[in-house]
């Protein structure tokens, strides 16, 4: 429940404690230094929120490049029942850099180049003996979140919906040409 201090300051209880935060800000927005490297689950929450860093490892979203992807729905899944608490960290999710595709993926990139550009470098001994051996089969093939399960063993929530969004914003014609003509010294 939240309620006014002295200077007007919203009085938010997180996990018993009372926590401060200005109702114009957001207090511990944590951003990544390097767009490219991604902050672990652990150093992105703020403190009174650290006891949802094990809900949010055992569902994919290990780092800020997979916690990019949440939503309240996610977080009451997570059994974040605080409304305070969710809003602001719905604030400092909706605030982080969404992820994109290297525009040196191509449909010839093999699935486990593909894999590591979109961190999810851990499966690829599951695609070793799989017959999709490109992004253009993956792309092609248009898995379903069931398929990805059974068929490439990639059970964590965060880690699928990585997995499909990828897949689903993969550059395709027009794209590609105009993201190559943007950064020349990528072309092929």
């Amino acid at each position: 429940m939240a309620e006014n201090n002295q200077e007007g300051e919203q009085l938010l209880e997180v996990t018993g404690r009372p926590r401060y935060a200005s109702t114009n800000s957001i207090e511990d927005l944590r951003e990544p230094q390097n767009a490219e490297a991604p902050i672990s689950v652990e150093e992105w929450l703020p403190a009174g929120l650290q006891i949802y860093a094990a809900k949010f490892r055992e569902n994919g979203f290990e780092n800020t490049t997979f916690i990019s992807m949440l939503t309240e729905r996610d977080l009451k899944e997570f059994e974040m029942e605080n409304n305070s608490a969710r809003r602001n960290l719905l604030r400092m999710i909706q605030s982080l850099p969404e992820s994109t595709i290297p525009v040196d993926i191509t449909r010839n990139t093999t699935t486990c180049n593909w894999l590591k550009a979109i961190g999810l470098s851990d499966y690829e001994r599951n695609f070793n003996s799989r017959e999709e051996k490109t992004v253009g089969d993956l792309v092609d093939l248009k898995p379903s979140e069931t398929y990805i399960k059974e068929n490439f063993d990639i059970q964590k929530k965060g880690h699928i919906r990585k997995f499909l969004e990828a897949l689903e914003h993969f550059p395709t014609g027009d794209l590609i040409l105009c993201m190559k003509s943007q950064h020349p010294s990528r072309a092929a």
